[in-house]
């Protein structure tokens, strides 16, 4: 892994592929991945530099499936745990294609805190007070980031930096991208990877709102699998079950909407335009949704619909 280094040029020359990204980091990296898997003619071009430079982070890959489960029904949940599952998987496989292993580990674990003998039911993956699962995966994402764009470029899908996108134009079966530097760029559908690019050309994904919660009076407990209470009496996290008749707490909703740190994905085909697909994940750290995206936008683009993207476009 020690002296990897890739120079990553400008776009210097008008180009034509099947689909472009547009972002850097692992995100994109991952999606050209799979694209190019597929045998999708793919590439990549990024304002900036395509690499974050987090050259020693580690991080639990999976941590953002409990956050998602709580505002989704049983079966639901079980089509998310799946795509989850499957999504470990395939990187599993993606690590074993690279040159390094990128301090890949995976320990699966269930914690349990109560006395599973009186337990009617042993189910995974969804949290209660009792049981929990954690795949315990973890890599170091400086070295996977280099090992893809090393991939990519070894298997020649072409990557570009320090090239900013000035205009889209859309059709029917063309999208044309134009940079500062008056470079064309024609593909069949665009992948936008970074929110705020994509805010700005195509208003999304919108911000999300969260009202604010006030304690007025007694406990705060959790119920029916759903979270409200984390760490402060005003910071909602999850969306309440307004059945509180006999729990001795009285609350209310103020008139107020405050913007929320915004975790959530967003993966969708857009609506207006189906050229655009989204593959946004708005925590940084955490990637395994990236690789879903991923996954679920290739087989759209083949003709091939699941029913698992329109439930990630819904997690918002």
């Amino acid at each position: 892994m020690e002296g990897i280094f890739l120079c990553i040029p400008e776009l210097d020359s008008d180009l034509v592929v099947d689909v472009l990204i547009i972002g850097g980091g692992i995100t994109s990296a991952l999606t050209a991945y799979i694209f190019k898997e597929k045998e999708i003619n793919t590439a990549i071009i990024n304002s900036e530099p395509v690499f974050n430079n987090n050259a020693e982070i580690y991080d639990d890959i999976d941590t953002g499936l409990n956050k998602t489960l709580t505002n989704l029904n049983s079966y639901q949940k079980i089509d998310l745990f799946s795509l989850f599952l499957e999504s470990l998987y395939k990187f599993t496989d993606i690590i074993n294609h690279l040159d390094d292993n990128c301090d890949f580990v995976r320990k699966p674990n269930i914690y349990c805190d109560g006395n599973l003998d009186n337990l009617s039911k042993f189910t995974l993956p969804f949290s209660s007070n009792l049981l929990s699962y954690n795949s315990g995966t973890s890599v170091n994402l400086g070295k996977l980031e280099k090992q893809l764009y090393r991939y990519l470029s070894k298997n020649k899908v072409p990557v570009f930096e320090n090239t900013t996108v000035y205009e889209i134009n859309m059709s029917n079966c063309e999208t044309q991208v134009v940079t500062t530097d008056k470079k064309q760029i024609k593909c069949k559908k665009l992948i936008m990877v970074n929110p705020s690019t994509s805010r700005l050309f195509f208003d999304k994904p919108d911000k999300l709102i969260i009202k604010s919660l006030h304690k007025v009076s007694g406990s705060l407990y959790q119920m029916q699998d759903r979270y409200l209470y984390t760490n402060g009496m005003s910071e909602l996290k999850y969306y309440f079950i307004p059945v509180l008749n006999n729990k001795g707490v009285t609350y209310h909703f103020n008139d107020l909407s405050l913007n929320h740190d915004d975790t959530y994905p967003y993966i969708a085909v857009d609506e207006e335009y189906p050229n655009v697909y989204y593959n946004i994940e708005m925590d940084k750290e955490p990637f395994l949704f990236s690789l879903m995206g991923a996954m679920l936008l290739s087989e759209k683009y083949l003709g091939n619909d699941d029913k698992r993207l329109e439930l990630l476009k819904n997690l918002r």
